[in-house]
Parts: structure tokens; sequence; C-alpha cells
């Protein structure tokens, strides 16, 4: 059996109540994809930072796994004008 691996980078930014982050792939040759996510502190929820950034970070794998899958299709279609990098972004809670 051959195995590969693939590394994924998370950046997570927070801006006051709001958390963003951003799941990129890239493996030379065969994909690159990115997803992002955005999470928002309630009014009624404790100022813990840390807490948005699991949600926010699970948003953003969630749309780069959407993102790769629709990725390869296109590829797999052959249809060349869909052929690019494709960025998923979705600012919703």
């Amino acid at each position: 059996m051959i195995g590969k691996r693939w590394n994924v980078t998370i950046d997570i930014t927070e801006h006051g109540d709001d958390t963003h982050a951003r799941a990129a792939l890239a493996v030379p040759a065969v994909v690159s994809v990115s997803g992002a996510g955005h999470a928002r502190r309630g009014p009624d929820d404790r100022l813990v930072p840390e807490i948005g950034d699991e949600p926010a970070a699970a948003r953003a794998l969630a749309r780069l796994g959407q993102g790769a899958d629709q990725k390869i299709v296109s590829r797999e279609e052959g249809d060349r004008s869909r052929q690019h990098e494709l960025t998923v972004t979705s600012l919703s809670t």
C-alpha cells in the first residue's frame, strides 16, 4: 500500500466577538483549495476567545472539503473551463 500525507493549514483571526478561520490545502499538480469559516460569540456567552476557534475551524474545514469535492468532480467531468483554484466562503454562523 502506498501512503500519502497532505497537510492542511488553518489560520485563525479574532476581531472582537468574531472569529474567522481559513483552511488551505495545496498539493502541487493535484489540488489547491481553501475554505473559510466564521463564528460569533453570543451576547450571553462568556468572553473566552478560544471557544470560537473550534466552530470557525470546523466550518472552514467543512467548506474546504466541499470545495475539494467540487473541484475534483469538475476535473473528472473534463470541463477544463472549471479547472481553477476554488475558494468556498460563507460567513453564516
